[in-house]
């Protein structure tokens, strides 16, 4: 890999993913074809001025008032000279209310070349920084935007050969695509577009000053002005400059290093790594027929892995893995206002809050048509992380999947204002769920509002549910089952652990008026105790 990406000192499981990433870049590499071979233009953003030669290391050094910087990693040369450098909480901003808070990124040049391991800059530091994380190279905004709008008549393919292309803040993301039948292509993890903006913010919070290093998406496709369709990217590694994020204190940002806005039929995302310490990996919320999303690795400590919202119908998100890096990010996956989606082998580990999730907060947002299936979610032990949830669609089909490890409920349908119904959890293998806040593996239950007066309608629902053939293992409780309308069906299941305890419960199905649910040929091993209402018909389980 280039040194965008390599020089950041990963963890060694992380170094392990991303040695493997470069690997199996090398082998599925697009095979370039010249222009005149197709239909369409090719260009190469190196044609348009773009220098592709950013540097980035995270171990730098630089004291307050001094212009030396030092970092091992460097490798400086005299090329170095007059090149711009970034470094991350060596400078100050001026903020309206607060004054000149430190911590805000150093923007300086590099006016001389001591030796491969210090430069002298034409501005001073702030404040001391040790581990300090900072970048140099040219600004390649303007030159890959020129590319790219270059193709805006015709359409085409833009080429990024290897290096290390350095984008910035210009009002929005570094790059924008925002016209038909643009492919954007690398040549793998080699091929790298890296924005190197961090966008300070500060904040007084219960007395104590509290700042934040926001970043900025590399690239969106789609455009509010105008509709576009088929938009292809591939073969590339992405990333922002943002750090530390913290949700408890800032809240959603929503932005992601790779997005998408406006409405955009056909876009296809594919062979891409995504990495963010701040940002969603990809975010998706435009208007949008026909997408697809595969063999993308989020790599990440921020935001969602994937934020798929907006109106969008006909969707396959396959072959991705999400895996939280330094601390769990956010989400995995989110899914809002999708009809006709198809989320199938994904891998998604050590996120905090929602491994899986398809959700919305009105009508509106609801989900329709989805299949969640053969994924393997695993290390989902933040404090009460779910592995896959549903509250806000219909027509739902959670089939096939591996959960391993989640501190909360395994599978959940859950809902309070909005409707679940017609939902198949079948098949699913969870292992372990619910050991830090002591729950169910499988979780069926409606909600009603809280001091709710009596004999009003709930104002939500789930209904018409089959539970079947699933094989829960090992967790505090088995499957809960609650105020659940329509008709409903358990069947099938295994809930067993190692070991004979009183505590937890292995089935609890309840009964309400108007409802009917058949609960047959499931087993239970080691619990000793179940909870099935007589309203609920039993036949032919063996529960001990």
């Amino acid at each position: 890999m280039v040194d965008c990406s390599s020089v950041m000192s990963p963890a060694p499981i992380l170094r392990r993913i991303l040695i493997a990433l470069a690997v199996a870049s090398l082998l599925t590499a697009p095979r370039l074809v010249s222009a005149e071979a197709g239909s369409l233009p090719w260009v190469n953003v190196k044609d348009f001025g773009a220098k592709g030669d950013c540097r980035r290391v995270s171990d730098g050094t630089i004291h307050k008032d001094s212009t030396q910087f030092i970092s091992g990693a460097g490798r400086f040369t005299k090329a170095d000279i007059g090149r711009p450098i970034y470094i991350l909480q060596a400078g100050s901003q001026n903020i309206s209310g607060l004054g000149e808070i430190l911590g805000a990124p150093l923007s300086s040049r590099i006016v001389a070349v001591i030796d491969a391991s210090t430069v002298t800059l034409a501005d001073a530091a702030k404040q001391d920084v040790f581990a300090a994380q900072a970048c140099w190279g040219a600004d390649d905004s303007a030159a890959i935007q020129q590319a790219i709008d270059s193709l805006a008549a015709t359409g085409g393919t833009v080429y990024f050969p290897e290096g290390c292309y350095r984008v910035t803040y210009r009002g929005g993301p570094g790059i924008q695509v925002a016209y038909s039948n643009i492919h954007l292509q690398g040549t793998g993890t080699g091929s790298a577009i890296f924005n190197s903006t961090v966008l300070f913010r500060a904040k007084m919070k219960d007395g104590k000053m509290i700042t934040e290093q926001g970043g900025v998406p590399a690239l969106y496709v789609g455009s509010p002005a105008r509709a576009i369709e088929n938009v292809e990217v591939d073969h590339l590694w992405l990333g922002d400059n943002g750090q530390n994020y913290n949700f408890r204190e800032w809240g959603p940002h929503g932005w992601g290093v790779l997005g998408a806005a406006g409405k955009i039929d056909g876009i296809h995302f594919h062979d891409l790594t995504v990495e963010t310490s701040f940002l969603c990996g990809v975010n998706m919320d435009s208007e949008t027929k026909g997408f697809s999303i595969h063999h993308v690795t989020v790599l990440s400590s921020g935001e969602h892995g994937f934020y798929l919202a907006g109106n969008g119908t006909d969707g396959e998100v396959h072959d991705n893995r999400i895996l939280g890096t330094t601390s769990p990010m956010r989400q995995g996956m989110a899914i809002k206002r999708k009809s006709r989606l198809r989320i199938t082998h994904n891998e998604i580990a050590n996120v905090d809050f929602q491994g899986i999730c398809v959700v919305g907060d009105i009508a509106e947002h609801q989900s329709h048509d989805v299949l969640i299936a053969d994924n393997w979610l695993h290390d989902l032990d933040a404090w009460h992380t779910e592995g896959i949830i549903v509250s806000n669609a219909t027509d739902v089909v959670i089939r096939n999947n591996r959960i391993q490890d989640t501190s909360w409920v395994g599978i959940c349908l859950r809902t309070t204002l909005n409707t679940v119904s017609n939902v198949e959890i079948k098949d699913n293998v969870i292992t372990r769920a619910g050991q830090m806040n002591p729950c169910f593996g499988i979780m069926v239950r409606y909600d009603p509002p809280r001091n709710l007066p009596p004999e009003t309608p709930w104002p939500g629902k789930i209904v018409d549910v089959v539970v079947a053939n699933n094989v829960i293992t090992d967790c505090p409780s088995g499957i809960m089952f609650t105020k659940i309308g329509g008709k409903n069906l358990l069947r099938g299941n295994r809930v067993t652990r190692g070991f004979t305890g009183s505590e937890g419960t292995s089935y609890q199905i309840d009964a309400i008026d108007g409802s009917s649910s058949a609960f047959s040929d499931n087993l239970s091993v080691n619990y000793g105790r179940s909870t099935i209402a007589p309203g609920v018909i039993s036949r032919d389980n063996v529960l001990n």
